[in-house]
């Protein structure tokens, strides 16, 4: 395959491709009601992620030129510990504002140089190479200086092999975004119904206002006539959250002593890298003490608790789908220490009053949800093969290992 090296530079110069920062944003610019300010922080290793993300005051967007984000925009954290991190711009993040810390690649000419081609030559070992000979320390931490990236080197073959490669590497991608987003909308309706059974107590309100039933009738024959003095249904009990579960503070386990093995670690914010050893046991639940507080993860492996995270020990016979969402409907904040970084005594946190329903109403819930979890679950499976694939193509059809034929069989293997 011929391919033609050329720098960033010369490519700018040439009007295919635009490099730029992040703007830097005021205190008193940042607010409610305008669009995302893109943080470096929010850029993990499985993309962007973020719940309550910072945002402008002002849904003026003029001020920023080319600094909003576009789709399928190449983006790279420059400053930190996780500098060289990659991402691209999917649906969700258009239109927010990049923060300093971030750097965008931007093709401006499709006919020379391919979007999603780009992106994915940056994962490559061509640009992996090249990055561990530029980041710099700074007197903070390493960074990446804008000079730094136009001096990279892309080795670029005729656009039609660019767009065939694009294309095999980005239809295993839009798989995984599918699932992705359909586990996205399990999670989100079994949230609702959580909410609806056990904060709203909407079937309950539903036969005190003479409605009509809207589940199966052997499920809403379950739920109480009326809610008592208390404004719960009746029957149902508060309960402090130690008498449903048990939680655990965590274990240190510093990066040098990771092993090579497939055992999630779990911080206070997710998943946090693999290690060849458990300390706890499936199903598992899990939420931050330190750094990161008031999210709840469900854990399906054995799997590492880090010393930032508690997690369940003890389920006490509820069913831990059931604790996992008691524990992302608390408001974690009225027990956190208020310190510069929040933090959570677990001791305060097993006093905070739930209320525990009948455990025929707890045993259908889970019952009745087992069905989303489980299609989660066969997503998850299939995106690993599926990320797995991508990732043993990828250097194959950048270096031109593998042709795209080739590939194209592979696809239809596991496709």
């Amino acid at each position: 395959m011929n391919r033609n090296a050329i720098q960033f530079h010369d490519l700018v110069r040439q009007c295919c491709l635009d490099v730029g920062d992040g703007y830097r944003a005021k205190n008193d610019e940042l607010g409610e009601g305008g669009p995302v300010f893109l943080r470096s922080a929010y850029l993990q290793n499985s993309g962007f992620v973020f719940d309550k993300p910072v945002r402008f005051r002002s849904a003026d967007v003029t001020k920023f030129g080319p600094k909003i984000s576009r789709i399928d925009d190449v983006v790279i954290t420059t400053k930190g510990n996780s500098t060289g991190r990659v991402g691209r711009i999917r649906r969700e993040q258009v239109g927010a504002v990049y923060s300093p810390h971030l750097s965008y690649w931007r093709s401006r000419n499709a006919e020379r140089l391919n979007q999603i081609f780009l992106y994915y030559w940056s994962l490559g070992s061509e640009f992996q190479s090249q990055l561990s000979g530029m980041a710099h320390s700074t007197d903070m931490a390493p960074y990446l200086s804008l000079r730094d990236q136009l001096r990279l080197t892309i080795s670029l073959p005729p656009i039609e092999q660019q767009n065939a490669i694009a294309s095999i590497l980005g239809a295993l991608d839009d798989k995984i975004e599918l699932n992705r987003r359909m586990n996205e909308t399990l999670e989100a309706m079994a949230r609702a119904i959580f909410k609806d059974w056990f904060v709203d107590f909407g079937p309950t309100r539903a036969k005190m206002e003479g409605r009509a039933p809207y589940l199966a009738p052997d499920i809403w024959s379950l739920f109480p006539e009326r809610l008592d003095e208390e404004g719960k249904p009746e029957g149902w009990q508060h309960r402090r959250l130690l008498d449903l579960c048990e939680l655990k503070r965590g274990y240190d386990l510093p990066i040098a002593q990771r092993e090579q093995g497939s055992v999630p670690i779990i911080s206070s914010s997710g998943f946090s890298g693999t290690h060849n050893q458990s300390m706890a046991t499936a199903p598992g639940v899990v939420t931050g003490r330190y750094g990161t507080i008031g999210h709840a993860f469900f854990i399906e492996e054995d799997f590492w608790p880090l010393n930032t995270a508690l997690y369940v020990r003890d389920f006490k016979g509820s069913a831990p789908r059931f604790v996992f969402y008691i524990l992302n409907s608390i408001d974690f904040m009225i027990y956190s220490d208020k310190g510069a970084v929040p933090g959570i005594n677990r001791n305060h946190l097993h006093e905070h009053v739930v209320i525990k329903p009948s455990s025929d109403v707890e045993k259908q819930f889970a019952s009745m949800l087992e069905p989303f979890w489980q299609r989660q679950r066969l997503n998850k499976l299939e995106n690993a093969s599926l990320a797995a694939t991508r990732d043993l193509l990828l250097p194959k059809l950048m270096s031109g290992e593998i042709r795209v034929k080739d590939a194209e069989k592979v696809i239809e293997e596991v496709a």
